[in-house]
């Protein structure tokens, strides 16, 4: 499985999860998780578009990309979706009821590209 879409997303941040679950709290962080998502913020609008890629293939980590976030998100919907302040799915991907997730960034503070890795368990299932 391999997504891409390039974007400019309301007050420069994107939802990685179920947007049919709680949101993570506010915070200063440029990731935060929560149990049923993740929220990341991303380049300023104004100062261009944002890439979000999701896969289930390895991710190369390099000088420009590191690791932001890895857990499990409970999905109440089944499906993990990529998806705005307003509830907006940009995508979605059946998953079951939960996933496992690494989520890679290439700045700190406003990341023009993000990786939403879904990682296998154990058994080989997503």
């Amino acid at each position: 499985m391999q997504h891409r879409l390039v974007l400019r997303p309301p007050y420069s941040i994107v939802y990685v999860g179920s947007p049919k679950g709680e949101l993570p709290p506010e915070s200063r962080a440029i990731v935060q998780g929560g149990p049923h998502s993740v929220v990341i913020g991303t380049q300023q609008s104004d100062d261009g578009e944002t890439v979000v890629s999701l896969t289930d293939g390895p991710v190369e980590a390099d000088g420009f990309r590191w690791v932001a976030f890895e857990g499990e998100l409970l999905l109440p919907d089944g499906a993990l979706a990529v998806f705005d302040c307003y509830m907006d799915r940009y995508l979605g991907v059946e998953q079951g009821p939960s996933c496992r997730v690494r989520i890679w960034i290439n700045h700190p503070t406003e990341p023009d590209e993000i990786v939403v890795q879904v990682l296998q368990d154990a058994h080989g299932d997503h």
